[in-house]
């Protein structure tokens, strides 16, 4: 998956991607008032690059796991 944000013009203001070496699928994408940005899915990768510091369940399940994601302005994984 990945996640690119342009200005009005065009012009790029960041390109990031997440997931890892299994199937990754996203589901959902929305943006909030301050330009925030949360993507929802499922992951079945073992060593995907999603941020896990604080997260609810930093390990893949079973065989998948539901995330949301949050991507601030800067194009950070948060």
């Amino acid at each position: 998956m990945f996640i690119t944000k342009v200005d009005p013009k065009g012009a790029l203001i960041y390109s990031s991607y997440l997931g890892g070496t299994g199937l990754d699928e996203s589901s959902s994408l929305t943006v909030d008032i301050l330009g925030n940005a949360y993507i929802t899915g499922y992951t079945q990768s073992p060593n995907g690059t999603f941020p896990t510091l604080n997260a609810f369940q930093p390990t893949l399940g079973l065989f998948q796991s539901a995330f949301i994601t949050k991507v601030d302005l800067t194009g950070m994984l948060v």
